[in-house]
């Protein structure tokens, strides 16, 4: 009993470890009584000052609006499958709007009645930020390489064309999709 109350006990402090390198907030929301606690780090993902107690009623008030729904659906599909994955804006006390990713697992009784939902929160504000400048420089790209004569694209390892300005387009007479499936060797 010693030696298995040992190996539990290692294995909570290199779980501790993990997550709190990988600077995830836990949570855990029991779905009979609606009662959530949660981690430090899960109040500052959330905006707040770590220490603060909030209900999760007010937690659901600073997601985005126009997100609600997205969240909702997760969490019905997390009840009949056994598992939570959603992104969602979230709105801080300041204004400021962040992203945040939640994970999680629901835990069943013996009747296969859901009652506890395990899981965590990360910020994805950094990554969805780079995603929109991203596109927007990628879109910037295709709008200066569509408006030159030359020929510009690019192909995969296979010799499939992964991009092709209008250029191309004309100048091979084909589809879109034709370019797309075998349009390198039919130019060439």
């Amino acid at each position: 009993q010693v030696m298995v109350n040992k190996k539990i006990e290692a294995s909570e402090i290199k779980l501790g470890i993990v997550i709190n390198a990988s600077e995830l907030g836990t949570w855990e929301l029991n779905l009979q009584t609606g009662v959530v606690s949660y981690s430090d780090r899960y109040i500052e993902i959330l905006g707040w000052k770590k220490g603060t107690i909030l209900t999760h009623q007010q937690i659901l008030k600073h997601l985005h609006p126009d997100d609600l729904p997205i969240r909702e659906a997760a969490f019905k599909e997390a009840i009949s499958n056994g598992i939570l994955h959603y992104q969602s804006r979230i709105i801080w006390n300041n204004g400021s709007i962040h992203w945040i990713e939640g994970k999680g697992k629901v835990f069943y009784n013996e009747n296969n009645a859901p009652i506890n939902l395990l899981g965590t929160l990360r910020d994805i504000t950094d990554e969805k930020n780079y995603e929109k400048k991203l596109k927007a420089s990628e879109k910037k790209f295709r709008l200066l390489a569509d408006s030159v004569p030359q020929h510009i694209w690019t192909a995969d390892t296979e010799g499939k064309l992964n991009y092709f300005n209008e250029s191309v387009l004309h100048y091979s007479g084909m589809s879109t999709e034709k370019l797309q499936a075998d349009g390198w060797i039919e130019i060439v």
